[in-house]
C-alpha cells in the first residue's frame, strides 16, 4: 500500500467509525436474582431478562464491550465473587439484585440486607447471620475494586418483616428497533463512558416494601431502566445521574405512594444523599449486628462527609422533557379505550366488526408513530379489559373523563384531529346522539 494512501485511509476510518467504537472500556453487569422463592420468582425473572437486554443493548450503543456475570443465589458465593472479581480501571460495573430484603429494627442503617435463603423472615437475627448480605457492603466492595464507575442497585423490601407485594399494571408499548445513532445522539452516553464515581440505590426507604408482579417484574427496575433508556437514547437534552435517579424515584412513588427509592452519589471526594444529609444515618457497623463480612478495605470512604445533592447536579429542562414524553406515552396507551368507548356508547356493546375497525385504525396510527405492532395490539387487548372492568365497577364516566383530559393535554393537535375524524367510522350506528355528543367533548 502506498504510504500516501495510508493517512487518507486512517482519516476515512475515523470519519466513518466515530472514535467511541475504538474504546476498550467494558460494561460489567453483575446479576443476582432470586431463583429459589416461588412467591417472587416470575417477577425476578422478568427483572433479569429486562435488565440484561437493556444493559447489553446500551453497551453496544455506547461502543463498550459487555460482560455478564450471573451469581449463584447464595450468600457465600456472593462474598467470594467480590473477593475475586477484578476489572479495568476505565470500566463501568453495574450490580443488580432483585429478591427479598429485610432489616433489623435497631440496625440504624438506610440500606437493606439482601436475603439469600428460602424466604422465612420469622426472625431477623438468624437471618442476618445465615442469609444476609448488606447492600452497602457490595457498594464498598466495588469501590475497593477501583473501576472508573459503579452502580449498585438493590431491588428489595427494606422492612423488618414482610415480603414483596404486587399490584397489576401494564406498560406494553414498544418502539420499533432503534436506528444506529449519529454522533450528536451520544452526549448522554458519557454518563456510562466518562463518568467517574459510584452510585448506590435501593428500591425503598427504611420501613417500606418494594413492589413487583409476575407479569412485569418490579416497579423500580422497570422505572429505572425506562428513565435511563430515555436519557441515553431518546432525549435531545443533556442529563445527569442525579436527574435520572430522582426521576425514576418519583415515577415509582407516583405509581405506588408508599414506596420511594433512595440513592447516594459518590464523586469528587464527596457523598450526596437523595433525602438530604440530615437524614443520612451512620454506615452499618457490622460487628454490632453480630455478622461477619469480608474486609474490603483500601479506601477512605468512611471519612467522606455526606452532603445534600447540590441543585446543579440536576437538569430541570431534561426532567421537564421526560414528563412531557411520559404523558405522551400514557395518552397513547389510553387511546384505545377512548376509541372503543366511541364504539360502545351507541348500544353499550362492542361488536366484532366494531372491534376490528377500531383495532385497524389504532394500529395504523401507532405504525405512523413508529411503534411495534405486536405491542400495540397487546395494549389494545388490555384496553378492552380495562373498559369492561370500568363498566362492571360502574365508574365508566369518571374513568373516561380522566382519559379525555390526558388525550387533550398530551397529544398534539394534528394527531388528535386524525383520531377524532376516524371516530365516526368505528361504531355500527355513527349517527347516534351519544357519539356526536362525545366527539364534541373531544373537540372542545
Amino acid at each position: 500500500m502506498s504510504r500516501l494512501l495510508f493517512p487518507i485511509l486512517v482519516a476515512l476510518i475515523v470519519i466513518v467509525f466515530p472514535s467511541y467504537i475504538f474504546s476498550q472500556k467494558t460494561l460489567h453487569l453483575i446479576q443476582s436474582f432470586d431463583n429459589i422463592n416461588q412467591d417472587i420468582l416470575p417477577g425476578c425473572q422478568k427483572d433479569y431478562d429486562h435488565s440484561t437486554e437493556f444493559f447489553k443493548d446500551i453497551a453496544e450503543y455506547a461502543g463498550m464491550e459487555f460482560q455478564l456475570h450471573q451469581l449463584n443465589f447464595d450468600k457465600n458465593s456472593v462474598f467470594s465473587f467480590f473477593q475475586q472479581f477484578s476489572c479495568g480501571s476505565d470500566d463501568a460495573v453495574v450490580f443488580i439484585y432483585s429478591g427479598h430484603g429485610f432489616r433489623k429494627e435497631d440496625d440504624n442503617v438506610l440500606w437493606p440486607f439482601l436475603y439469600y435463603c428460602h424466604a422465612d423472615l420469622s426472625g431477623s437475627g438468624s437471618a442476618l447471620a445465615t442469609c444476609g448480605v448488606p447492600l452497602d457492603w457490595i457498594h464498598h466492595a466495588l469501590i475497593a475494586i477501583n473501576p472508573r464507575m459503579s452502580i449498585t442497585i438493590g431491588n428489595s423490601c427494606n422492612t423488618e418483616f414482610g415480603q414483596q407485594d404486587s399490584k397489576n399494571k401494564h406498560e406494553v408499548l414498544d418502539k420499533k428497533e432503534q436506528s444506529t445513532p449519529d454522533q450528536n445522539d451520544l452526549r448522554n452516553l458519557e454518563l456510562l463512558t466518562k463518568f467517574r464515581g459510584h452510585i448506590l440505590t435501593s428500591a425503598s426507604l427504611p420501613g417500606q416494601f418494594a413492589y413487583t408482579n409476575d407479569e412485569d417484574g418490579s416497579y423500580y427496575i422497570n422505572e429505572l431502566i425506562d428513565v435511563m433508556n430515555f436519557g441515553f437514547r431518546n432525549s435531545n437534552q443533556p442529563t445527569s445521574w442525579a436527574s435520572i435517579l430522582r426521576k425514576a424515584s418519583n415515577e415509582v412513588k407516583e405509581k405506588k405512594s408508599d414506596q420511594k427509592p433512595q440513592f447516594l452519589i459518590v464523586k469528587n471526594s464527596e457523598k450526596m444523599y437523595s433525602e438530604g444529609s440530615g437524614k443520612y444515618q451512620n454506615e452499618c457497623t457490622y460487628a454490632k449486628l453480630n455478622i461477619s463480612v469480608p474486609d474490603v478495605g483500601g479506601s477512605n470512604y468512611e471519612q467522606v462527609p455526606v452532603d445534600d445533592i447540590a441543585s446543579n447536579e440536576y437538569n430541570s429542562t431534561w426532567e421537564t422533557q421526560y414528563d412531557k414524553d411520559e404523558g405522551f406515552e400514557l395518552a397513547l396507551e389510553e387511546l384505545p379505550i377512548l376509541m372503543l368507548y366511541t364504539a360502545w356508547i351507541d348500544d353499550e356493546n362492542i361488536s366484532n366488526e366494531e372491534e376490528d375497525r377500531t383495532l385497524n385504525i389504532y394500529l395504523n396510527r401507532m405504525d405512523e408513530l413508529g411503534y411495534d405492532q405486536n405491542s400495540a395490539e397487546e395494549n389494545f387487548d388490555l384496553s378492552m379489559e380495562d373498559l369492561f372492568d370500568a363498566v362492571k365497577k360502574n365508574d365508566l364516566e369518571e374513568f373516561i373523563n380522566v382519559l379525555t383530559v390526558d388525550f387533550k393535554k398530551y397529544l398534539n393537535t394534528d394527531f388528535r384531529q386524525k383520531i377524532i375524524k376516524s371516530l365516526p367510522t368505528l361504531p355500527d350506528n355513527p349517527s347516534h346522539q351519544n357519539i356526536k355528543s362525545y366527539i364534541r367533548t373531544l373537540n372542545n
